[in-house]
């Protein structure tokens, strides 16, 4: 009999409930097999709540990580599309540098064939123009290597060469316009001196022997002694010296073949070797060497020829 009551109180556990002073005692038995079957079915969920409630913190940290990287993207797509229309307008500026291009070359006479001309073109192709880069931005976003589009590196690349071969155009207009303008700088233009011409550019009547005609090889003019003869381009003083014929005479190297001589001066004010602007004074005025009285003799020289000085004044 002890045995059987032993073996029953090892199988059940006995829950005593006393719900208070005036209340009754209750009493109910729970098989232990039970009791073990309900602690794991507790501890089965608990596990399973702490794993969902990681699961669930750790998805809402990727939900919010994904939206950050969203707004992200959402903002540099805006800032490459702004970036794109500031291409378009320097596309255009780029097509207006190019008209201006064509335009200074018509009017400077240059000819078409340059190839600098030939080469300068227009920002972009017709196959990707920036409205064309924009539209795909819209569609493609950023490129997959984290980039900009290809639509847009293709322009920018196509835009680079556009601006350096119009820098290439550019440039050899400048250098175009600085030759131009040495050249015209070089190239005698006005009077030596303020007079009236006594003897042309020609064959002439010799001042010294009857009935002798000579060849005059520039003009006279007359001035009163002392008047300031001055350069009628820039230029290197090649010689200065006095013979028989000139008298005391300057002669200048203006470059591009162009020479130019003044003679029968009373006084001369440069030296070989100098530097001398269009309008300087080189001299002045006398009746030194084979003269009747008091002028300038001027002669101009193109490629060692002498031409008619008159070409020039004029």
């Amino acid at each position: 009999m002890s045995s059987k009551a032993n073996k029953k109180v090892e199988e059940y556990v006995t829950v005593v409930l006393v719900p208070g002073a005036k209340g009754s005692v209750r009493r109910f038995s729970i098989r232990k097999k039970f009791l073990r079957l309900f602690s794991a079915a507790g501890i089965g969920v608990a596990v399973l709540t702490g794993f969902l409630a990681y699961q669930y913190v750790d998805m809402a940290g990727r939900v919010w990580e994904l939206e950050g990287l969203r707004k992200e993207t959402k903002s540099q797509k805006l800032q490459v599309q702004s970036f794109t229309m500031s291409l378009g307008d320097m596309d255009r500026q780029l097509m207006r540098l190019k008209d201006l291009d064509l335009k200074i070359r018509r009017m400077a006479g240059i000819s078409g064939t340059d190839r600098a001309a030939q080469l300068v073109g227009i920002g972009g192709s017709p196959q990707t123009p920036p409205e064309a880069a924009l539209a795909a931005l819209a569609n493609e976003g950023r490129s997959a290597s984290g980039g900009l589009p290809e639509p847009v590196e293709k322009e920018i690349k196509e835009m680079q060469e556009t601006a350096s071969r119009q820098e290439v155009s550019f440039q050899r207009l400048i250098e175009y316009f600085e030759t131009r303008r040495s050249l015209m700088a070089a190239t005698p233009s006005g009077w030596p001196v303020r007079g009236w011409t006594t003897s042309g550019y020609g064959n002439r009547p010799s001042p010294f022997h009857d009935k002798k005609i000579e060849f005059h090889q520039g003009i006279d003019i007359a001035a009163q002694t002392g008047v300031p003869v001055l350069a009628t381009a820039d230029g290197i003083v090649s010689f200065v010296g006095e013979n028989a014929g000139y008298g005391r005479y300057v002669v200048i190297d203006h470059g591009y073949g162009y020479r130019t001589l003044y003679g029968h001066n009373s006084r001369l004010t440069v030296s070989e070797g100098q530097f001398v602007r269009r309008g300087q004074k080189v001299a002045h005025v006398g009746s030194t060497g084979s003269t009747t009285g008091p002028h300038l003799h001027y002669e101009v020289y193109v490629n060692n020829l002498p031409v008619n000085p008159k070409k020039f004044i004029n």
